[in-house]
């Protein structure tokens, strides 16, 4: 019997959760009509969401965490103090939500090119010979905001700057090869026939003690029951629609 979630009117495993938060905010909406407003429920979601992967979180969340503490430890103007905090949200989540829907791959899976080298996943491929004239200024915001750190903190702080900066252009990288590995896995279904499979094989889970928030290092660094995952993917021959079906060892 497979431990997947399964939607209630079509029988399918819940394969990404993203997909499904509005269905999520509504049903939280409907059993709790006096809690949160759906801007915090959302915002909650992604953060509890958002720490299950390693890299999102080293890369990413943490940073954000350890520069708005500085912040809040070592900047005495209040008006300042405040608009860094702005800036690093206002970052954080063009860098979380907004980036990857600048980034275009075909229905084939294929990179396409853009004019702006930030965007354009050809170039990161090192597959792309043509220029790239356009700037964004979203993603030049990441360098002007250790610009404006640099300017109102301490050169003692000089050092981690750069090593967040770092970090947080692996955490731009890693979610342009996320997107980029999800097309494919789009492009493989939509060319699937009816007289194939395809099939995703993966550890998905181990049955454990867990505490309400842990990262994949420290989830990876206990003992306990790994689930081997399957996928099928199958395409009904009539209908055209994916079938889906699910199995854990």
């Amino acid at each position: 019997m497979s431990s997947y979630k399964t939607d209630n009117k079509s029988g399918l495993p819940v394969l990404y959760l993203q997909d499904h938060k509005q269905a999520l905010w509504k049903k939280f909406h409907e059993q709790f009509p006096n809690g949160m407003q759906r801007t915090s429920f959302m915002t909650r979601l992604d953060e509890d969401l958002g720490e299950l992967c390693m890299t999102c979180n080293e890369c990413g969340y943490s940073v954000f965490a350890k520069i708005e503490k500085i912040i809040e430890s070592h900047v005495t103007d209040p008006g300042i103090r405040k608009e860094l905090v702005n800036d690093s949200q206002i970052l954080k989540q063009y860098l979380r939500r907004d980036y990857t829907k600048q980034l275009q791959i075909d229905d084939m899976g294929n990179a396409i090119h853009i004019p702006c080298v930030s965007h354009c996943l050809r170039h990161a491929f090192g597959d792309c010979n043509q220029d790239h004239p356009k700037i964004c200024q979203s993603c030049e915001s990441l360098f002007e905001f250790f610009v404006k750190l640099q300017n109102n903190l301490d050169i003692m702080h000089y050092q981690d700057f750069e090593e967040y900066k770092k970090q947080l252009i692996s955490f731009m990288s890693h979610h342009a090869r996320k997107t980029y590995l999800n097309a494919q896995l789009n492009s493989n279904l939509l060319q699937l026939d009816s007289d194939e499979a395809l099939l995703i094989v993966d550890y998905k889970m181990r049955i454990l003690p867990k505490s309400a928030r842990e990262t994949k290092s420290e989830f990876f660094g206990k003992r306990g029951w790994s689930l081997h995952s399957i996928l099928i993917y199958t395409k009904n021959s009539e209908t055209q629609n994916l079938n889906i079906q699910a199995f854990d060892h």
